[in-house]
């Protein structure tokens, strides 16, 4: 598989610009041929056979616009293809080594993350979580009305207590449950 760098400035080119939407895409189809088939930025002329929108008009606008460029034998070459897409990594061995290395070491649940002074270095992909402590919770109107052996009998519901008196309830309602009086 090759790949294809483009500048997260490419679409606001001004050279772009000069192209129509459509032939803005055409282009990025012309710079996918030159990366897949590793063409050093070279294309034949012929290249509307396999690509039906590049076509003589559509290219001598590219060279026009300066997104092409002619050489005096008729080749047609991306400009500065080199500078973007250089055809060799010159640190991709050496980072690929890495990572495999630091893969092949790694921790069998762990996952490999790059940092960012480009060391590789095997981390753990799940660690657990620390848990909140729980909280008390507050009990509710009904809850404390029933701690305080209330009854509905004279029809006036649950009444709320004071907070020392609530938090005492709650102590009573839930012994297990470790409530602060302070």
């Amino acid at each position: 598989m090759s790949w294809l760098r483009l500048d997260d400035g490419f679409g606001d080119h001004p050279k772009i610009l000069l192209l129509t939407r459509s032939e803005r895409w055409t282009f990025v189809e012309l710079l996918t041929y030159c990366a897949k088939h590793r063409t050093d930025g070279y294309f034949p002329t012929t290249i509307a056979d396999s690509r039906r929108h590049v076509t003589p008009s559509f290219l001598e606008k590219c060279v026009d616009a300066g997104l092409v460029d002619q050489a005096e034998n008729g080749e047609l070459r991306v400009h500065d293809w080199a500078d973007f897409n250089p055809g060799k990594d010159p640190t991709g061995a050496v980072r690929q080594s890495r990572w495999r290395n630091a893969k092949r070491n790694a921790p069998r649940n762990g996952s490999i993350t790059e940092n960012v002074t480009g060391d590789i270095t095997p981390s753990r992909a799940r660690d657990p979580v620390p848990s909140r402590p729980k909280e008390p919770s507050i009990p509710s109107a009904i809850a404390r009305y029933e701690a305080a052996g209330r009854n509905d009998e004279d029809g006036y519901g649950p009444q709320p207590l004071e907070p020392e008196a609530a938090l005492a309830a709650a102590a009573r309602a839930n012994p297990d449950r470790d409530i602060d009086f302070t």
